[in-house]
């Protein structure tokens, strides 16, 4: 994990690396790093900056992909398997269970172009290898045509998990609120993070609130998945749509 220092000056938020221990370095030496936010944006660094480093596990392997779904225009879930599944040693298994206490997401190769996804698939799916991503596909995009694209039994490299956040974030308080806000695919990350708060025993009590926003009815994404897991933690899940169905 990386080591910083955070100070409130002139009304923002300064965030410098610590230095490491016999460098030599004094913190008020440290060049402010290109970091600086509000007052109101302290959570979000914090959450950012809360999340550890971890080495890669191993080099990106090879899935096969068993299934693809479109569930709205030109968004598809797919479905991948490990082509040639392995058992982990006992460092990356370790290492593996630390990413996957937080929200985690993989990287996608494919003709030499490397993109990220939060799989909408479960850590405990992932260690039966099985992976399943929502994406949107975009005509002139540079990966996602050539997945669109692929065919059955056809295979994809993909990295081992990356941790996106750690969960808790040390900014929230036991008995803090969590509001989760996304428009789009980025409904994924906020699934993750409910079933992250399903799992902690400490946050019975925490009152949490979803709001997922889409253009049009046709466009929702993941809305009973979303209202689903919202349910197992009490939250209130509100759907919102920012255009009509005949709009631009």
């Amino acid at each position: 994990t990386t080591a910083h220092l955070v100070e409130e000056r002139d009304g923002s938020v300064w965030v410098q690396e610590k230095p490491k221990a016999g460098s030599g370095v004094k913190p008020s030496k440290l060049a402010v790093l290109a970091m600086k936010a509000e007052r109101n944006a302290s959570a979000v660094l914090g959450c950012l900056l809360c999340s550890p480093k971890l080495p890669p596990l191993e080099e990106c392997t090879p899935w096969a992909l068993v299934n693809r779904s479109e569930v709205a225009v030109n968004t598809i879930v797919f479905t991948f398997h490990d082509a040639h599944p392995r058992t982990l040693s006992h460092q990356e298994a370790a290492a593996r269970k630390e990413v996957f206490g937080g929200a985690w997401h993989v990287s996608l190769k494919l003709e030499g172009v490397e993109r990220d996804y939060t799989p909408i698939s479960t850590s405990d799916e992932h260690a039966r290898g099985i992976l399943r991503l929502l994406i949107k596909v975009y005509a002139n995009g540079a990966l996602t045509p050539k997945l669109a694209k692929l065919p059955l039994k056809g295979e994809v490299l993909v990295s081992s998990p990356e941790i996106t956040m750690a969960w808790p974030p040390p900014t929230l308080t036991p008995q803090g609120q969590v509001a989760l806000i996304a428009g789009g695919t980025g409904v994924t990350p906020m699934l993750q993070i409910l079933r992250l708060i399903k799992k902690s025993k400490a946050e019975g009590e925490r009152k949490v609130c979803v709001v997922s926003s889409h253009r049009t009815a046709a466009d929702t994404l993941l809305q009973e998945e979303l209202q689903a897991a919202g349910n197992l933690v009490g939250a209130a899940v509100r759907l919102t749509l920012t255009g009509s169905e005949g709009g631009g």
